[in-house]
């Protein structure tokens, strides 16, 4: 079973402070194709800014982007994932707290970010590759045996 650690192995880690404003925070995510990064206040994470709280805690309440920083808008309930968590614990931690995005930790360092559509890829991909192998042991054939038992008897 793969951990975390193994999904985000080699990805950018992008992150922000929490006075970066909404504003600075939309351009960085939209040039890096993000909906989300974590909050940082030095090496610890304190929060997580999305498309979503950016929509519902500015935009939505007639805040100026420009002057308001994310540390004022970021969901601070953060959910991290321990970089040795098994996928499919981090999945449902995800679908319990109906999030879509994962800061994951190891120790008190954040190494990277794991999204919903990642981990549901991954999920896919090793169900396709468990049915292809459970297909394979459903239909197989002994070496010299032939596939149809019984072919070419007489009637």
């Amino acid at each position: 079973m793969k951990c975390l650690r193994e999904i985000i192995a080699g990805q950018n880690v992008f992150c922000l402070p929490r006075g970066t404003s909404c504003l600075e925070a939309a351009r960085y995510m939209t040039e890096r194709q993000v909906g989300a990064v974590p909050v940082l206040e030095g090496d610890r994470v304190v929060g997580i800014f999305s498309e979503r709280d950016l929509l519902s805690r500015v935009v939505a309440r007639g805040l100026d982007p420009r002057t308001t920083p994310i540390g004022q808008a970021m969901t601070k309930d953060v959910l991290v994932g321990e970089a040795d968590e098994p996928v499919q614990t981090a999945l449902a931690k995800m679908k319990q707290k109906n999030i879509r995005h994962l800061p994951v930790i190891d120790g008190n360092q954040l190494i990277g970010m794991a999204s919903l559509p990642d981990l549901l890829h991954l999920e896919v991909t090793l169900k396709d590759e468990e049915i292809q192998h459970l297909t394979a042991y459903i239909h197989y054939v002994p070496p010299g045996a032939s596939r149809r038992a019984g072919a070419g008897s007489g009637s």
